[in-house]
C-alpha cells in the first residue's frame, strides 16, 4: 500500500520576509504560533545529532518529550508539519534496524524550483 504524502501550508507575506529560522517557522505554524520555539528546538536537537554522526531515532521521542515537558500531541503536531513541507525526513535505517530522522533538503529544493520557474518566466 503506498503511503499518501499530506502537503503543508505556509503564509506567505512579501512585505514581510523572515530574517531568521524562527520567522520562517512563524510561516510554517502560523495558526500555532506558539509551537515555533518548540519546532526550533527539535530542529536543533535533530542538527546535533547528525553532527555527532548519529542521526536522531524515532524511539527516543518519549525521552525528548520528558527532557522538554513537552506533550506528545504537541510533539507529533510538530513533527507531522515538518515533514510535511520538507524540512525533515524519516527513514529506516537497515543497519540499525531502527528509524531515523534527519534533516531534509526537499524544503529548499521546492523554494529552489520555484524561484526557477519564476525567473525562467520573466526572463522569456
Amino acid at each position: 500500500m503506498k503511503k499518501i504524502e499530506k502537503s503543508a501550508k505556509i503564509k506567505v507575506e512579501i512585505e514581510k520576509c523572515p530574517s531568521d529560522i524562527y520567522g520562517l517557522l512563524d510561516k510554517i505554524f502560523w495558526k500555532e504560533h506558539e509551537l515555533v520555539n518548540i519546532a526550533v528546538n527539535f530542529l536543533m536537537h535533530i542538527k546535533e545529532w547528525e553532527m555527532r554522526g548519529s542521526p536522531y531515532k524515532v524511539t527516543e521521542w518519549k525521552n525528548y518529550c520528558i527532557r522538554k515537558n513537552l506533550s506528545q500531541s504537541k510533539y507529533h503536531n510538530i513533527l507531522r508539519r515538518l515533514k510535511r513541507v520538507g524540512m525533515i525526513k524519516k527513514s529506516y535505517n537497515k543497519t540499525l534496524k531502527v528509524h531515523e530522522i534527519k534533516l531534509s533538503k526537499k524544503f529548499s529544493d521546492y523554494l529552489f524550483s520555484l524561484e526557477r520557474i519564476w525567473d525562467d518566466f520573466c526572463k522569456s
